[in-house]
């Protein structure tokens, strides 16, 4: 009887030791699993975090080491150079912040430098932080929200019109408009009567303001039009392409011919 209770005792244990090593075994699988494709996910993210297009913001700049918007941008480049990565394109502005409550003249301003870049492939931020943190001593923001760069350039360009550009820096600049114009504009950009903020697009351009593109970079024939809008286009500015396409032979024709 006792061995009889023994066995039963015994097998019983074998049970409960078996099923628990078939739930480890399933546990420790999941878990597997689990990191596995939670990698996947952080390498996903990883490449995600790296962009060809950055804003970079030095706010109240030290202008005795960046007297100069040259000066910014040679250390922002040399960052990127130290890691490998050359800057396709780029420019930079200074923004002047007036200061409430300043006592001295001296703080009256900050100055805010902006800086559009295009890479020459995807580069992470983080380590050119820290490059300009370490060599030196300057904390800078990095924004990556811009789908391209024609879109941070206007960011940039939009206060500073003296904003200085890489050599060969491609012409992305917009024909100034009429003060009726910028009211327009402006009024298109309120919230509608539901509160919710219009989507922007892109302006189209007419043959006026084509005629006025044409006068202002001394465009001669077709072909350099179509070579401007092709460099415009690269960075993201479609409205003189989408005019040649659009409008044809003849509407090009007739604002080569308007603007002589």
């Amino acid at each position: 009887m006792t061995l009889v209770a023994d066995d039963v005792i015994i097998g019983v244990y074998k049970d409960i030791s078996d099923n628990h090593y078939t739930r480890f075994n399933a546990f420790f699988f999941i878990v597997v699993d689990f990191l596995y494709v939670n990698s996947l996910i952080m390498a996903s993210l990883d490449l995600e975090a790296q962009r060809i297009v950055y804003i970079i913001t030095y706010s109240r700049a030290d202008t005795s080491k960046f007297p100069t918007r040259e000066s910014f941008s040679q250390a922002v480049i040399e960052a990127w150079r130290f890691y490998g990565i050359n800057i396709l394109h780029w420019v930079v502005s200074i923004e002047a912040h007036a200061t409430a409550g300043c006592d001295s003249a001296d703080h009256a301003n900050w100055y805010h430098f902006h800086m559009a870049v295009k890479l020459e492939k995807r580069g992470r931020w983080l380590r050119v932080k820290k490059y300009l943190n370490d060599q030196f001593g300057i904390q800078v923001s990095f924004s990556d929200h811009h789908n391209s760069y024609y879109s941070a350039y206007k960011y940039v360009t939009k206060e500073d019109t003296e904003a200085l550009h890489s050599l060969g820096h491609p012409d992305l600049t917009t024909i100034p408009k009429t003060e009726a114009a910028i009211g327009s504009k402006k009024r298109k950009g309120k919230r509608d009567c539901s509160g919710k903020k219009k989507k922007r697009r892109e302006e189209r351009l007419t043959a006026y303001d084509v005629t006025k593109v044409i006068q202002a970079k001394s465009i001669k024939t077709r072909l350099q039009l179509v070579c401007l809008a092709t460099a415009q286009e690269r960075e993201g500015k479609h409205s003189l392409v989408q005019f040649i396409a659009n409008r044809g032979h003849k509407a090009v024709e007739e604002a080569l011919a308007l603007a002589k």
